[in-house]
């Protein structure tokens, strides 16, 4: 874990510093997940970051615009999501601003990818300019993840979602639930048997095409993504009013989904 840390600092240390920069994220105090509504009301600087107090090491940052959500995770989001995967893209660049995680309304990521794309981007930079971390990009790596490292964390996960955004609280109960996916092997196991077990074969290609325009489920780590936002979206709040095409699939799995997850705790 401190050589993951070093090997951080080493690289970040040469992308362009924070010095004479305002500081747009602040770090608050550790939040229940059912306290976000409250917290997303009351929320007023541009970017405000918690802990997730019922989900170790998971943390929450609400921002007051797209835009600032955009630039604090959307390029880690397409590192991770993109096709192939480990792609580090200029923000200018129209394969970027054109893609999907260029206009998410929420973000999650998790160590092994973030700390992949801050290396990525600090290996990249000397040659590319285009390819440096932003300043918020640098901030939210100095406030939030590089503590973590601090704290000898190897497995976190960190969300992102706009606190004013439409459908809010869809939004942060679906990122929450990527969450609980990534952290808890208890949960995971729980819906990767589901999955295997109760979700007919018809239905996993169904739901495969519906999200195969936005998600890479390409190679190993394909099917667990599938099966990450199956459960996400299957869970969500307000998943079961959805009028999308996926309407059918959270209102057949929804309920028995929640039932499984409820018998193993």
């Amino acid at each position: 874990m401190k050589s993951i840390l070093l090997a951080l600092l080493v690289s970040m240390s040469a992308t362009p510093s924070l010095a004479g920069l305002e500081s747009q994220i602040s770090i608050l105090e550790p939040i229940e997940t059912a306290e976000i509504k409250s917290w997303s009301d009351a929320s007023s600087g541009d970017v405000e970051c918690r802990e997730l107090a019922d989900i170790a090491n998971a943390f929450l940052c609400l921002t007051q615009t797209s835009e600032l959500l955009t630039r604090l995770m959307a390029r880690a989001s397409f590192f991770k999501e993109a096709s192939p995967r480990g792609q580090l893209i200029s923000a200018k660049n129209a394969r970027f601003t054109e893609s999907d995680q260029a206009h998410y309304v929420g973000h999650d990521t998790v160590a092994e990818f973030i700390n992949a794309f801050y290396a990525k981007s600090a290996e990249k930079c000397a040659g590319d300019p285009e390819l440096c971390v932003s300043p918020l990009e640098k901030e939210l790596f100095e406030k939030v993840i590089k503590p973590l490292h601090e704290r000898q964390v190897t497995d976190f996960a960190i969300l992102a979602v706009e606190a004013r955004g439409e459908g809010f609280m869809s939004n942060v109960t679906h990122e929450i639930l990527h969450a609980r996916y990534y952290l808890s092997p208890a949960y995971r196991s729980v819906v990767t048997k589901f999955w295997n077990e109760n979700v007919i074969p018809d239905d996993r290609d169904k739901i495969r095409v519906f999200l195969a325009d936005t998600y890479n489920f390409d190679g190993p780590e394909g099917e667990t993504l599938l099966m990450n936002e199956f459960q996400a979206y299957t869970l969500e709040e307000g998943a079961d009013k959805d009028v999308s095409g996926f309407a059918r699939i959270e209102r057949t799995y929804g309920v028995q989904l929640r039932e499984a997850l409820s018998r193993s705790r």
